[in-house]
């Protein structure tokens, strides 16, 4: 400000005499801003992106003390399976996993369930297969499937076999549905769509038989046919899926 006659004292600048918000961007030097400069929060105190990041989703990495941006595309996965859905079953008939989830970014695909309950007693779990996204499922002779376990309640070493089956048996000995008896495990199909090899698939079971006892079942299985599975069904013999979650994981 202009003045008249003598020069006031100069007197320091006080952070009361800078309005809020009133240094821009332009006023700030470049590499001004030290690690000693922020706060403790600017990260939590951002809103929460509450799901996984898009693949051009971009975060901040220290490139050899250099600070670079990476988009999380080049970072994701880190070697495990790709979550790429959930079902939570509550009363249903099955629980199907089409070509929405079966294409062709990932060549293997693992199923995975975990306390699954039936509503009728004494049934077998079953998974079903299809090659017309669900419009029908597999019923020829052309299934093959071996399983080999223990019995818990004997200790007594268990075996199953077949190859004129509708369906692929997970519980070979009978899911019981009294209070707690439930089944969990996983089967990890391998190139399900390939058209050129027999469809293949590995897995475990834990289950409770209806008498109370339980099954430990080590499963393999094989379509006898080439050409691309895009269905994935599990159901009962008899009756409902009465509760149970589902997930199927792209193999990477």
């Amino acid at each position: 400000l202009a003045y008249i006659g003598k020069k006031p004292t100069d007197v320091p600048l006080t952070a009361g005499d800078i309005p809020n918000d009133g240094i821009s961007e332009s006023k700030i030097a470049d590499n001004a801003v030290e690690s000693e400069h922020l706060n403790d929060n600017v990260i939590s105190g951002q809103t929460a992106l509450g799901a996984t990041p898009a693949d051009t989703d971009e975060l901040l990495v220290s490139d050899a003390g250099t600070i670079k941006r990476v988009d999380f595309s080049h970072i994701k996965g880190g070697g495990k399976n790709a979550l790429l859905h959930t079902v939570t079953a509550s009363d249903v008939a099955s629980v199907t996993f089409n070509n929405t989830y079966l294409t062709s970014t990932y060549r293997d695909y693992l199923f995975t369930w975990s306390n699954v309950h039936s509503a009728n007693d004494n049934v077998q779990y079953l998974l079903k297969i299809s090659t017309d996204n669900g419009s029908s499922f597999k019923n020829d002779n052309d299934h093959r499937e071996a399983g080999i376990g223990l019995a818990s309640n004997s200790g007594s070493p268990l075996q199953q076999q077949g190859d004129s089956n509708t369906s692929f048996v997970i519980a070979p000995n009978n899911l019981g549905a009294g209070t707690g008896e439930n089944s969990s495990g996983y089967i990890t199909f391998f190139d399900i769509l390939g058209t050129d090899n027999f469809k293949q698939w590995l897995g475990r079971t834990q289950y409770t038989k209806a008498d109370g006892a339980s099954d430990h079942f080590v499963l393999a299985g094989e379509y006898k046919k080439v050409g691309a599975l895009n269905t994935i069904r599990f159901d009962m013999s008899a009756g409902n899926i009465s509760s149970g979650v589902f997930k199927i994981y792209g193999v990477t």
